[in-house]
């Protein structure tokens, strides 16, 4: 029997997609995750049983071989659901209680999941069913959370998450739902919420302390009520309740004999449910700029949407805020650590923008940034953060800009499929069957994974083959392309077809490292494993910062010939001088003698380095991974030194520099030395 630790790394980032394909592949066989036991008993019967057993305690240990199984059908991904998933089967459902955070990234909705329950205990809180650990409380055990670890060791994954099999169960009116649904995922129709269009969610306590808020359902055809638990720790707490009658959908649980639904995500309550279409700040319906600039709270969170017009100038601080048009770069150069938003691509008003700060070291500021990709001017971003002041004007503040805070719309202007003004994927989707076969058409977006197509046993899938997105890859004939470099649904994107002579370059399989990179493709916009494609490639274009994500073969003989970064990190230890090509991405702290941590150096961002010893290069101006990396020294009284280090040439930040030195360990890391340091041992670009 496999355990959930060997299976999740079966499992991690895969999504099914159940739909029909072309036999076009030729990959290895992929192996879902499998349970060799079987249940023994069912989750109601479970539940009978212990209930029963309890005879007026709080819990009791299981000491029999009881085996269920179930779906997973809540997890905690919105965190409104804390440390907790929920198990159903077609008789009913259970609480399983564990003390880990965002288990959602290892326990999808749609699991099918066996728990081997012997060692574990059963209980009620708040007189709630539920699968756990024993917890002390003031001296008498009570039901609480089992640690990750031991969760690990009984629960075990069985296939792939199927999350369209995830159906609740249905009533038209609150007074239908009975005890016997307690613990099951439903959907209640024809409700309203008290004070809905008029309070949020939730709300912290003092201090910001998290707290869980009690609001009320109403029902349009009775006088019944429906309690609805939210936490103000959830991503849409801050949201207001909808106005009007519809329906929600969540997990029915009890507390203290009062019957309560509990939302598992924004989705769950959405306004589109009860008839609203206006903005609320979720990601379906996100804020508009007109919206953030009224409403700079400092209090509020949520998605907003919005032209990329520029970025914030040098200089701006917030002790010297933005008074005018002139506190902002329309045009560049740009900086790179904020971008600026619009109602629309031709705004150059400061009284018409909001600042959006990208965090350092960030995969919005990597993607984003208009320093590195000018071209990112007039496209359409979507992000979330707190609607926030920030340099004296109307801001959102990111928290950590990660993929799962922002996404890319298409651009503002006219695209026309020529190879300045590619069709994003969005336009490739609308635009399937449409292409001149004398020139083609150019598209463009992010390489986010690959269309599978075998299973266990070399058999082709069809017509259940699936998405993939998270590495290992098992083939090289195709990949996806996405306007998002961290999307994950299939709706999203549209599958190229890699041309033999390109897949040492283009696929995610031959090249890893090509993944959440931008590129551009020329080909026939058809339809391609049953699902909107790209065919034909004729050319293609790398657009993560103007280099191929397939360095040279270099020999490094010569500064014509040189190595690149990535040759110059195998090539560590040689005794001879060697050529060494890369972009300046940053430099080594001063003091710093070994690097420990990312505190130890500055990458990717356009100022504050305070040493001229060092330079560090990479194979792409936006690179951040500093393994990825060769750290070079700039000799004392040299012009390697007086020209080429940062802090007396902060312009040189993402500058070509060719340079001659041995390959050979610095500050703990691939490094370049014993450079010479002349004007003929370098070049700058």
């Amino acid at each position: 029997m496999k355990t959930l630790r060997k299976s999740i790394l079966f499992l991690f980032t895969i999504f099914f997609i159940f739909t029909a394909c072309e036999r076009e592949f030729d990959t290895p066989p992929v192996e879902a995750p499998k349970y060799d036991g079987e249940a023994n008993m069912t989750i109601q019967a479970l539940k009978d049983k212990y209930t029963a057993l309890l005879n007026g305690q709080t819990l009791i240990a299981i000491t029999d071989d009881i085996i269920i199984k179930g779906l997973v059908v809540a997890n905690d991904i919105s965190g409104n659901i804390y440390k907790q998933i929920q198990l159903q089967d077609s008789t009913a459902g259970i609480c399983i209680a564990i003390d880990q955070s965002d288990i959602y990234g290892d326990i999808r909705v749609g699991q099918e999941l066996f728990v081997e329950l012997k060692g574990l205990f059963f209980g009620l809180y708040g007189g709630y069913p539920q699968i756990g650990y024993q917890y002390l409380d003031d001296g008498k055990y009570t039901i609480g959370q089992m640690t990750w670890e031991l969760f690990k060791e009984k629960a075990h994954l069985n296939g792939y998450p199927a999350p369209d099999k995830v159906i609740p169960k249905k009533f038209n009116r609150i007074d239908e739902i009975s005890a016997s649904d307690i613990g099951t995922l439903i959907t209640v129709y024809n409700v309203r919420f008290e004070k809905g269009g008029e309070e949020p969610f939730a709300v912290p306590g003092a201090n910001n302390k998290v707290q869980t808020e009690s609001k009320v359902l109403l029902s349009a055809t009775s006088s019944a009520t429906l309690t609805v638990r939210n936490s103000s720790a959830s991503n849409f707490s801050s949201r207001i309740m909808p106005a009007g009658t519809g329906s929600v959908t969540g997990i029915l649980s009890v507390y203290n004999n009062t019957n309560q639904i509990t939302f598992r995500d924004s989705l769950d309550c959405s306004p589109t449910r009860f008839g609203v279409v206006q903005e609320d700040g979720s990601k379906e319906l996100p804020w508009s700029v007109p919206y953030v600039l009224e409403n700079q709270t400092g209090n509020t969170s949520g998605w907003i949407e919005g032209y990329i017009v520029g970025s914030v100038k040098p200089g701006i601080t917030e002790a010297n805020p933005v008074k005018g048009n002139d506190g902002i770069s329309f045009e560049a150069p740009f900086m790179n650590n904020t971008v600026v938003l619009a109602e629309s691509a031709d705004i150059k008003d400061y009284q018409k923008v909001v600042i959006v700060n990208l965090p350092e070291n960030s995969e919005i500021r990597t993607n984003v940034n208009l320093a590195d990709q000018a071209d990112n001017l007039g496209k359409k971003l979507k992000v979330t953060g707190k609607l926030e002041k920030q340099f004296g004007i109307a801001g959102l503040i990111v928290d950590k800009g990660t993929g799962s805070e922002f996404e890319f719309g298409t651009q503002g202007g006219q695209n026309d499929g020529s190879e300045n003004a590619p069709y994003s994927v969005a336009e490739v989707k609308g635009k399937q069957g449409t292409k001149d076969n004398t020139n083609f058409l150019w598209a463009k977006g992010y390489v986010v994974g690959i269309w599978e197509g075998k299973d266990a046993n070399g058999n082709d899938l069809y017509p259940n083959n699936f998405a993939k997105f998270e590495p290992p890859f098992y083939s090289n004939v195709n990949l996806l392309l996405a306007d998002n470099p961290s999307e994950t649904s299939v709706e999203n994107v549209v599958c190229v077809q890699v041309s033999t002579n390109m897949r040492d370059v283009l696929s995610p399989m031959n090249n890893p490292d090509i993944l959440k990179k931008q590129i551009k493709v020329k080909g026939s916009f058809e339809t391609y494993n049953n699902m909107p494609g790209i065919k034909n490639l004729q050319e293609y274009k790398y657009e993560g910062g103007g280099t191929d994500p397939n360095p040279g073969t270099g020999s490094g003989s010569s500064s014509g010939d040189p190595y690149s970064v990535t040759q110059g990190i195998a090539n560590q230890g040689t005794s001879t001088q060697s050529w060494t090509k890369g972009y300046i991405v940053g430099a080594v702290n001063n003091g710093v003698t070994a690097i420990t941590g990312a505190g130890d150096y500055k990458i990717g961002v356009t100022s504050g380095w305070d040493s001229a010893t060092n330079v560090i290069i990479a194979d792409s101006p936006s690179e951040t991974n500093i393994d990825k990396c060769i750290i070079t020294n700039l000799p004392a009284g040299k012009p390697l030194r007086t020209q080429v280090n940062l802090v007396d040439n902060p312009d040189n930040y993402g500058k070509t520099l060719i340079v001659k030195g041995v390959l050979r360990t610095y500050f703990g890391k691939a490094g370049l030395r014993d450079s010479a340091g002349e004007t003929a041992d370098f070049i700058l670009q």
